[in-house]
């Protein structure tokens, strides 16, 4: 055996004497000591779930109601045992995804606040009433009026139509 394998050896030997003794070896304690942290702590699964409501409030203003900061607490102090259990780290996600997540912050309500004025626009077209003065920017412009030497565009179409059936 080489030398540095008897140290080792000689190593585990005293630490085994001394827990046989009652007092644990220096490497035993200072293991026992540093028991791995959790993944997730309360704090970062309340920070996820007051994110999401943070974004998704402009298209549903009623979540603001449902998720009191008490009710985002006990779901997140819920949430801790299950994502340590099944080793899902919520804030290592959170850190992973950061630029993702800040960019859905800002473009989820952009994208539902534009979808919310086509829809207006497109029913506000349906049933001819004029824009809102906040959407559109103005009354639409009137139609081109056909210059006098040149035919109506329902003219051309006649002309065009009888050509054809000739």
């Amino acid at each position: 055996m080489e030398n540095d394998e008897l140290k080792q050896i000689e190593a585990e030997l005293s630490a085994a004497e001394e827990a046989l003794e009652g007092e644990p070896a220096p490497e035993v304690a200072a293991e026992a000591a540093t028991e791995p942290e959790p993944l997730n702590n309360a704090e970062h699964v309340q920070a996820v779930i007051s994110t999401a409501v943070t974004v998704l409030t402009p298209m549903f203003p009623s979540l603001q109601k449902v998720y009191t900061p008490e009710v985002t607490k006990a779901l997140a102090d819920a949430t801790v045992p299950l994502a340590n259990k099944y080793q899902v780290n919520v804030l290592g996600w959170m850190q992973r995804w950061a630029e993702e997540i800040a960019f859905a912050t800002i473009a989820i309500p952009v994208g539902m606040s534009t979808y919310g004025a086509i829809m207006h626009d497109l029913k506000a077209k349906e049933q001819n009433a004029p824009p809102p003065d906040d959407v559109g920017g103005g009354p639409a412009p009137a139609p081109a009026e056909p210059k006098q030497d040149e035919p109506a565009a329902s003219e051309k179409v006649h002309k065009l139509k009888l050509r054809d059936t000739e």
